[in-house]
């Protein structure tokens, strides 16, 4: 199952990846904890195109990914929010929403995100613009995100800063920017 959200995760978001079998894109793949974390590379020449940190709500089957692109400075892209659906959608939609995501019981910090649908797609990706979200995710023990339709979604962070951490170091090794 892991390895399948990996896939439509790629194939979502990496536009430039254009392979018949992403699975062989992740390079590295290490488990920490509840997170993981690893290279996505590109297939015809093998570089790394980037680094990724990800974990799931196994109850909601939900992925929360934090993705730092080799040719952005390795700055945090767009965090995404994955929710797989028990059916692939009839139509194309792209939207923006407002929703709450609160680390532990801190503050609730209230989010713009854009939520895209796409026809024949069995999940719905919810990107959130944060730049320093992966730094809050870092420092608790949970992460709860609420966004009206799709429920209450709670990641444990058991492993995101060690995640997080070898993401980021592991992308600054091949940032060419």
């Amino acid at each position: 199952m892991k390895k399948l959200f990996l896939c439509c995760l790629l194939f979502n978001f990496i536009q430039f990846t254009h392979a018949e079998d992403l699975e062989n894109n992740v390079r590295d793949y290490i488990k920490s904890g509840d997170w993981s974390d690893f290279k996505i590379v590109d297939s015809s020449f093998g570089r790394v195109a980037a680094t990724r940190a990800a974990t799931e709500d196994k109850r909601t089957n939900t992925t929360l990914a934090f993705t730092y692109p080799t040719h952005d400075k390795c700055k945090l892209a767009p965090v995404e929010i994955i929710y797989k659906l028990d059916k692939r959608l009839d139509n194309d939609s792209e939207f923006e929403a407002y929703g709450n995501i609160q680390v532990d019981s801190g503050a609730l910090r209230r989010v713009e995100a854009k939520i895209i649908q796409e026809r024949g797609n069995e999940f719905v990706f919810i990107v959130v613009p944060d730049s320093n979200l992966d730094d809050m995710a870092q420092k608790g023990k949970t992460i709860t995100v609420n966004f009206k339709g799709y429920g209450v979604v709670e990641f444990s962070l058991n492993g995101a800063k060690s995640a997080i951490g070898n993401a980021k170091s592991e992308c600054k090794n091949f940032d060419f920017s």
